[in-house]
């Protein structure tokens, strides 16, 4: 049995029993098995194998076993994976496979298996099959992947370890580091700075990773990332001192503390592939050496958290003996500094066998005015400097009544005369018999705090007085004293009332206070706004200023606290911000309206800005119709599909809808009492609570309406009336505008119409005419041919009007699309098109800046001078070339254009001399073009100085040259 299923007993493998090597393959039940005859035809095979290839034995049976393997196995084997190729080349070469061990994808992820095959014979004679094993080794394949990871995990942290404890003074520890973890995590990218947690920063010392992704990330920031200063929050100070490894949820943004642009992050993002982000504070013993900021690729190696966290532990300790050993080293010379150059003064007198000065060190000079030599020579020159007042104090220290170390203040006098205060920290030595025998003492100058101490005291009572609210408070929040100004904010007559109250009590947010403690000890002082609420339980907003004082010594320490009623400037603030709000709504709608290409936008764009400004529900806008009798519904918003049927028209010829479109006057209603049947009837229509109804304005004239409804209360403000009636107008302006706008277009195209008409139908008609003209030409003689004629005259005429008509619409309506044209062609086919008349070209090849159109100037110029250059007119077309322009001439022999007539002839439906053709439009489309190609074009004399002998009109062109281009 094999999974529930029978092994077949009728196939010629099976005739004597079982092969020895299928019984032992189908000891495991968990082993996938296919057995095919001789010939690789499928005959048998276990559950498993069809769980695995996704098909049954009753679909395989029969079937190729190459073939079976090749479209159900191969394609479970992940990308190139070379085994699939080795194990169908095996099978078609009848080679059998005793051992290949391959990845398949399974429903579960992917998994591996020994793919082994084996021709069986179960005696001599008899027909041999084949037997295909899938056994799975998955187990077996992790744990060694595993065991060699965790080999080279090891190897890679001894190495760390052993470089970071032998590293030299002058080893760049963070460089190392970065190169650890890069080795740690394959392709990623490792940032390793220094903290400094007292001043709140974090600095990079050290970069690691692929060159030229780095590269690239410092050409986005503008700057190498060393050197970089990041500000800690207090909240990333507290996360550090934990010291785990913290996965950063919002990427390169931040990993930054969100002190880069968010533009700049996401580039490095997409530029680095970034995967994930983990931040590694170095942490030892509850300080912050450091940290180092990991980001791995997408599809890259994941982070062994285990092996890092191990290597961070290094790191950190590796960290905090350098830091030591450097603060060690800062320490020794601080000391010995100090012992040279200490500003207390250290001394000891020695008494025995007679009063002398053994030491005394050089400071005593910058205080006292004395050198050291001085009390040398004279040891009782300390004693007569000492203030009178205070010299029972040293007598009772030389009589040896002081038995054991002290402190003494005394006043002291310098050379020139100042009185200092001198702090002595004193110790008596008694000999065996408890004689006093020498003192030894280290002394400092304190006159500066004495004057602070006096500075304080004077402050003091500043604050006493001072208008400010002021309080000191336990740590807990305990108030300890209180100046009058704080008993008469917070509404009390006497301060034993108030000592002993908890602060939190004169604040309605919990939330507040909570947030006062918590920056109180994370940062030592908190400055803010915050709700207050005085004794009599009225609430106000106060500015508040907190600092937390450190105790002296073992004292506890205390919080100092000062505030300001500010509720009336804030209410006055949030009005001015309320109203500078409404102004700008104002003048958006404004601008949309001045701005708005379509009439949909600008009722689009009013709504979206209008609708949150007065946090409303609903908004419509009504256009008034030409008749000016109904209103119609051209744009909503949140109006429900059931009131937007009942609202679509409005007839506005009754009340109440005729105070808004006909008398141009705002109406507002609200469901509130004593309001009439007419408004409450609208309230239903619309569904709303209050309804503001306001007319669109535009130079007294209505256009439209602006119906605004909400639910949440009953009526408007008048601030808010005053707005809506502010961008009534407005909106109307820019409705006129939309709507007269629209006419135009309207207009426009109406005109299009006509002139498609007109060139087309007409046309046509015209064209028929012509035949009909040339019938009768044939037909008849004498005066009525000569009749014919002319009407056939005056049909070319209608046509060349309409061709004319047709030429300046497309000059208009086309933008130029110049290119490259070959005006020697153009000037030969325009001369070939006038069989009947001698013309003299002189020209050469040549290309010009032009279009399609420029056929049409030498042929109006040309068909000119035929029609009205007399029957034996001669013409000249000449072309020349004028640095980078090309000169056209088209003269004749004809009358000429009297001088008064030269610049006029090009005007449109100007004439002279009978020349233009087309209601004076021919040469007006012969300046258009030359004008639209960036030439000019005149006419002169023909012979200088005598217009009878014929007229020359010339134009000039831009020559196209090789590489040129418009």
């Amino acid at each position: 049995m094999r999974g529930g299923r029978p092994i077949p007993a009728d196939t010629s493998t099976h005739r004597r029993g079982v092969h020895p090597r299928v019984l032992q393959a189908i000891a495991d039940p968990e082993d996938a098995l296919l057995i095919a005859t001789h010939d690789l035809a499928v005959i048998w095979m276990s559950q498993t194998m069809e769980r695995l290839l996704g098909l049954t034995l009753h679909d395989a049976r029969g079937a190729d076993l190459g073939f079976v393997l090749e479209s159900r196995l191969i394609p479970l084997l992940p990308g190139e994976e070379p085994c699939g190729s080795a194990l169908l080349t095996a099978l078609r070469r009848s080679e059998e496979v005793p051992h290949l061990t391959c990845p398949v994808r399974t429903v579960t992820g992917v998994r591996w298996y020994d793919y082994s095959s084996a021709r069986l014979q179960e005696e001599p004679g008899s027909e041999p099959f084949w037997i295909v094993r899938l056994h799975d080794v998955t187990c077996k394949v992790r744990t060694e992947n595993e065991l060699q990871r965790c080999r080279r995990t090891a190897s890679l942290l001894a190495d760390a370890a052993t470089e970071l404890v032998g590293l030299s003074p002058d080893t760049d520890i963070y460089a190392v580091i970065a190169r650890h973890l890069c080795a740690l995590v394959p392709g990623a990218t490792v940032i390793v700075s220094t903290a400094d947690i007292r001043r709140g920063t974090l600095t990079t010392r050290a970069v690691a990773g692929d060159a030229a992704l780095l590269a690239g990330a410092a050409e986005i920031l503008g700057a190498d990332m060393r050197g970089m200063t990041l500000t800690l929050p207090p909240a990333i100070r507290s996360i550090m001192l934990k010291g785990g490894i913290e996965t950063v949820l919002g990427g390169i943004a931040e990993a930054a503390l969100g002190q880069l642009p968010k533009e700049v992050c996401r580039r490095l993002e997409e530029y680095g592939r970034i995967g994930a982000v983990y931040c590694i504070p170095f942490t030892w013993k509850g300080e912050v050496f450091g940290s180092a900021v990991i980001f791995t690729r997408q599809g890259g190696e994941a982070l062994d958290t285990d092996t890092v966290d191990t290597f961070r532990g290094l790191a950190a300790i590796a960290l905090q003996r350098r830091c030591a050993e450097t603060g060690l080293r800062e320490n020794e010379e601080k000391f010995r500094l100090l012992a040279e150059h200490a500003q207390d003064i250290i001394y000891r007198f020695v008494y025995t066998p007679v009063l002398h000065v053994a030491y005394v060190s050089p400071s005593v000079a910058a205080i006292t005015g004395h050198v050291p030599e001085e009390f040398y020579a004279d040891p009782s020159l300390y004693l007569s400097i000492i203030h009178p007042d205070d010299r029972p104090k040293i007598d009772s220290l030389l009589r040896g009544d002081l038995r054991e170390s002290a402190t003494l203040t005394l006043r002291e006098r310098s050379r020139d005369g100042t009185v200092i205060w001198m702090e002595h920290h004193v110790t008596p030595i008694f000999d065996d018999t408890g004689n006093l025998v020498a003192v030894e003492g280290i002394s400092r100058n304190i006159t500066a705090r004495k004057r602070v101490e006096e500075q304080l005291r004077i402050r003091d009572a500043a604050i006493e007085s001072s208008p400010t609210p002021f309080l000191i408070a336990t740590s807990e929040g305990t108030i300890s004293s209180a100046n009058a100004a704080a008993l008469e904010q917070l509404g009390y007559d006497d301060a034993a009332a108030l000592i002993g109250r908890n602060v939190r009590e004169f604040t309605s947010s919990s939330d507040a206070a909570e947030a006062i403690t918590r920056a109180l000890l994370e940062t030592g002082s908190y400055r803010g706004e915050i709700p207050g609420r005085r004794r009599n339980g009225r609430t106000t907003t106060i500015l508040l200023s907190a600092r937390a004082i450190a105790g002296a010594a073992e004292q506890p320490g205390r919080i100092a606290v000062s505030f300001i009623d500010i509720g009336d400037r804030k209410r006055a603030e949030d009005e001015l911000k309320r109203r500078a709000r409404y102004l700008s709504v104002l003048n958006e709608v404004i601008g949309i309206s001045v701005a708005s290409l379509s009439l949909d936008d600008l009722l689009e764009s009013v709504l979206l800005k209008v609708l949150p400004l007065l946090d409303v529900d609903r908004g419509a806008i009504y256009i008034l119709d030409p008749a000016r009798k109904k209103a119609h519904l051209r744009w909503q918003h949140g109006i429900p599909e059931a009131q937007r049927a009942q609202n679509r028209v409005l007839d506005i010829r009754h009340w109440p809808e005729n105070l808004v479109f006909v008398a141009g006057q705002p109406w507002y209603i609200g469901r509130t009492r004593g309001i009439g049947a007419a408004a409450g009837r609208l309230l239903n229509r619309f569904d709303v609570s209050a309804l503001a109804c306001i007319p669109l304005l535009a130079d007294s004239v209505v256009v439209g309406a602006l119906y605004l409804g909400t639910r949440k209360r009953a009526a408007f403000s008048s601030d808010e009336k005053t707005i809506l009636e502010a961008v009534g107008r407005a909106v109307g302006s820019g409705l006129l505008k939309m709507l007269l706008l629209q006419q135009l277009e309207d207009a426009h195209q109406e005109a299009n119409l006509y002139l498609d008409i007109l060139t087309h139908d007409i046309g046509n008609t015209e064209n028929v005419s012509t035949l009909y003209a040339d019938l009768l030409l044939e037909t008849l003689e004498g005066e009525k041919a000569l009749y014919a004629a002319k009407l056939r005259a005056s049909i070319q005429k209608s046509i060349e009007i309409l061709r004319s008509v047709s030429t300046i619409r497309k000059i208009h309506e086309e933008s130029p699309a110049l290119k490259p044209v070959d005006l020697d062609a153009v000037l030969r086919g325009e001369i070939d098109h006038v069989p009947s008349v001698p013309i003299t070209y002189d020209g050469f090849p040549v290309t010009v800046w032009a279009d399609e159109l420029l056929a049409e100037v030498p042929g109006n110029l040309i068909g000119n001078a035929v029609r009205f250059g007399g029957s034996d007119v001669a013409i000249t077309v000449r072309v020349e070339e004028l640095d980078g322009e090309v000169l056209v001439s088209i003269e004749d022999t004809g009358p000429g254009i009297p001088d008064a007539q030269k610049e006029a002839i090009f005007h449109r439906f100007e004439r002279g001399r009978g020349r233009a053709t087309g209601q004076g439009l021919g040469l007006y489309i012969v300046r258009m073009l030359v004008t639209r190609y960036g030439g000019e074009v005149r006419v002169e004399d023909r012979a200088c100085g005598r217009p009878e002998e014929g007229a020359a009109f010339r134009f000039t062109l831009r020559k196209a040259g090789a590489g040129e281009g418009i």
